[in-house]
């Protein structure tokens, strides 16, 4: 922990000190948290030759239990980094109207990016169940599905295509859904530190 600073000149310094060297611990761990994630091309699970073959969808749900401890260690990852950050932050502020203010906002902020990691989660979990229902379906179907000119799947069942293209649909929504999500966290997150910098002045 940094020594309690004086100043707001020392305060502004610390504060950059801090969120510098948790921030890149995190983003470090994070990184290799990502690439692992990348390894498991992910981007494929849907693809028709994933869908054809059984070792394909087998392969897939493979990734998709990796994908979901990755999910797990990730957020570990990112409660610790809040955890060191609220730590040596108050250690920095010590106590006084300003300090209190200033851990006041931290906190809102931690609430909020809480809530955030929360609709994340769950959103990617149930992108997960979704996709493994896909997997269930099409698994059931193995004898009775094939490409099309276009390359797309196709149902000698009828309503088991309109049950895969009704899942298929969740998925791309599930998929926007999070994407806005990422946006309104952007925003926020921006918003956050200039309500911060106010206080720091």
């Amino acid at each position: 922990a940094l020594p309690l600073a004086r100043t707001p000149e020392a305060v502004r310094a610390g504060i950059g000190t801090i969120m510098r060297e948790v921030g890149d611990r995190s983003r470090y761990r994070q990184a290799q948290v990502e690439a692992r994630i990348a390894a498991l091309r992910l981007d494929t699970q849907l693809m028709p030759e994933t869908l054809l073959g059984a070792q394909g969808t087998a392969a897939a749900r493979r990734a998709n239990q990796q994908y979901a401890q990755l999910l797990n260690y990730s957020l570990s990852i990112k409660r610790a980094s809040q955890l060191d950050a609220s730590r040596r932050l108050q250690a920095l502020v010590g106590e006084g109207p300003d300090a209190r203010a200033l851990m006041t906002e931290f906190a809102r902020n931690l609430a909020r990016e809480s809530e955030e990691d929360a609709a994340l989660m769950s959103n990617r979990r149930a992108t997960i169940e979704k996709t493994q229902r896909v997997y269930d379906l099409v698994d059931a179907q193995r004898q009775r599905i094939d490409l099309n000119d276009d390359g797309n799947l196709v149902f000698a069942d009828a309503q088991a295509g309109e049950q895969y293209n009704r899942m298929i649909a969740d998925i791309a929504q599930l998929i926007l859904q999070r994407q806005q999500i990422e946006i309104q966290r952007q925003a926020r997150t921006q918003a956050a530190l200039d309500e911060i910098g106010k206080i720091r002045r």
